[in-house]
């Protein structure tokens, strides 16, 4: 069969150049009437094979698909014959409670797989770049635009001087005299040498 249709192939690629040429030699002849219409009859003999060829190739191709059906079906008989063989042979050592079971469980197994398939068949959801795009440009205006606020609304604190200077306070006279009692009535023999006492703050 396929030996027939590569001979049908290249009697129509044949068939197809002669045409041409004719269609060629045709317009050149246009002068020549008689001659013209010679060749016109010439080329729709050939579109004639040209068509005949084709619906011989298109036969041979339904047969051949026809014969590959057949060959298929061929297999599935002889899986349903060996299918037949192994249920006998299953049947005879369970009983049809266990079939049953068997079967329900197969049924059940099916449903699963039925949903898993249509599940993973479920069309992924698409994202617009475009639209994602929007979205990170406006999150960083909103990102710029808080930096900017807190940075607006933080206080300045004036600085801590390094060093301090420190001024000697006055003691006031009356003070003094009250410090020196005391150190007297408590055997203590100091004695105030300046009426003013620089005390550091």
């Amino acid at each position: 069969m396929q030996h027939v249709e590569e001979m049908l192939r290249e009697m129509i690629s044949k068939y197809e150049q002669q045409h041409a040429a004719c269609t060629r030699e045709v317009r050149a002849q246009l002068d020549n009437r008689p001659r013209a219409l010679r060749l016109m009859r010439k080329r729709k003999l050939l579109e004639g094979h040209i068509v005949t060829c084709e619906n011989r190739l298109h036969v041979c191709m339904q047969k051949q698909c026809a014969l590959e059906q057949l060959e298929i079906t061929k297999m599935q008989i002889h899986a349903l014959k060996y299918s037949s063989q192994v249920f006998k042979r299953f049947s005879k050592r369970n009983s049809m409670q266990r079939i049953e079971e068997l079967t329900d469980t197969m049924q059940e197994l099916s449903e699963d797989l039925m949903d898993m398939n249509d599940l993973l068949q479920t069309p992924v959801q698409n994202v617009d770049d475009d639209e994602v795009l929007a979205e990170l440009d406006q999150l960083q205006a909103e990102v710029q635009a808080e930096v900017q606020a807190e940075g607006q609304a933080a206080v300045v604190l004036p600085q801590v001087p390094s060093q301090m200077v420190l001024r000697p306070a006055v003691v006031p006279r009356a003070a003094v005299a009250s410090v020196a009692s005391v150190a007297s009535v408590a055997g203590a023999g100091a004695s105030v040498a300046s009426p003013e006492l620089p005390l550091a703050v």
